[in-house]
């Protein structure tokens, strides 16, 4: 059996962690034995890993809890007083930045590894840590990093890159500008599309979504509290204009900032307030199961400034839903303009329009709709067999 280690963040609930929960259980386990790895073992996700993989930690040495992050390791060495820790994990960042070197933080944070895997997945992208362990601290035939958003563009990122034999990318924009990027390296970038779980999303669609007895429009955006990322100021200043036109409508959120009751969800709260649409803008919090919202609401907005593939985007579409979306990089790839859905400027004015545009017109909503069910009954290819080509 070929051994696959797949590197990654935790199991929270996020598109990437669907995408890697739905790829782990189309590998075949007769052919393959996976060990994933997280730097964080905990999320609602970790259910839905089979029973068979091997579910670890990575091997931090024992005063040593990397989970959260680098910069917030050094944080917390002093303020435990360990200033010679929290200056050696420094330097090794300064290393790391401006001379690719690792090995200060490989020595003082991991311990020593002799394990050697036919193929090693990183499977969250860009981070250190994780890039470490994918390349550094075992051996392997061969190497892959994905890539799932924007982040990708910046030209410092060329380091980590250099070390996997194949980086997937997850749209044609962001492969045709990554290839641009790094002209020395194209041949090792490739395009390897997201796909989701249909059978199963539709299964667990069947649920109870929305209560109360609201029956006007109901909007739903579904995407973490991130209002630099996901645009929910952009959303909540959208829902302003439309309100102030008269519009009779409900705003949903499904999801949360990387703490409840954090920052995130506390920027996004104030901003609520302040534009006072408690009534109209809605926060939810995180749903395991948001596919019954989907399902019921009328329109589905992404108001996102920043996204590679956008997996709710394609959630969205499978239940043919009305779309108004933001022009990120990926977009046009998911969404015809005025066929399957509206591509609008990344503007509380340009998502206001959109938005307008499918409340005033019923036959476009319809249009939009039926346009989707015609797409939905394409066949779609299995992930892994899409993936297993490069193995």
């Amino acid at each position: 059996m070929k051994k696959i280690l797949i590197c990654s963040l935790n199991l929270k609930i996020g598109g990437i962690e669907k995408l890697l929960v739905d790829l782990i259980n189309q590998i075949p386990k007769e052919e393959y034995d996976i060990t994933l790895m997280l730097l964080q073992k905990e999320g609602v996700l970790l259910k839905y890993i089979p029973k068979h993989i091997k579910v670890i930690t990575p091997p931090f040495k024992t005063d040593m809890n990397a989970s959260l992050g680098l910069k917030y390791l050094i944080k917390q060495k002093i303020r435990q007083k360990n200033f010679f820790t929290a200056l050696i994990l420094f330097i090794g960042l300064i290393f790391n930045y401006l001379l690719n070197w690792n090995f200060v933080i490989k020595k003082c944070c991991f311990k020593k590894q002799n394990i050697k895997y036919d193929y090693i997945f990183n499977f969250w992208g860009i981070n250190t840590l994780i890039h470490i362990i994918a390349t550094e601290l075992y051996k392997s035939d061969k190497y892959y990093i994905w890539i799932h958003d924007e982040k990708i563009l910046f030209k410092k990122y060329g380091k980590y890159y250099s070390k996997y034999n194949f980086i997937f990318c997850v749209s044609k924009e962001l492969t045709k500008k990554l290839r641009k990027i790094y002209k020395n390296i194209s041949d090792k970038i490739m395009l390897l599309c997201n796909r989701i779980d249909t059978k199963n999303i539709l299964k667990l669609s069947n649920d109870i979504g929305f209560e109360g007895d609201y029956n006007g429009f109901k909007i739903l955006s579904v995407g973490r509290l991130s209002y630099i990322k996901k645009g929910f100021d952009i959303a909540i200043k959208a829902c302003k204009i439309l309100t102030d036109k008269g519009y009779d409508f409900k705003w949903y959120i499904i999801g949360e900032g990387k703490k409840q009751n954090g920052a995130e969800r506390e920027y996004v709260t104030n901003l609520i307030k302040e534009n006072k649409l408690e009534n109209r803008f809605v926060l939810l919090g995180e749903k395991e199961n948001p596919y019954p919202f989907f399902k019921e609401c009328d329109i589905y907005v992404q108001s996102s400034r920043a996204e590679g593939y956008c997996l709710t985007l394609a959630e969205a579409k499978l239940f043919n839903k009305p779309i108004v979306t933001t022009a990120f990089v990926g977009s046009y790839e998911q969404i015809k303009n005025n066929k399957t859905g509206i591509v609008v400027d990344t503007t509380p004015e340009g998502v206001a329009a959109g938005v307008q545009k499918l409340l005033d017109n019923k036959d476009l909503r319809e249009k939009l709709s039926n346009n989707l069910k015609e797409e939905n009954k394409k066949p779609r290819p299995n992930y892994f067999d899409e993936l297993k080509k490069y193995l």
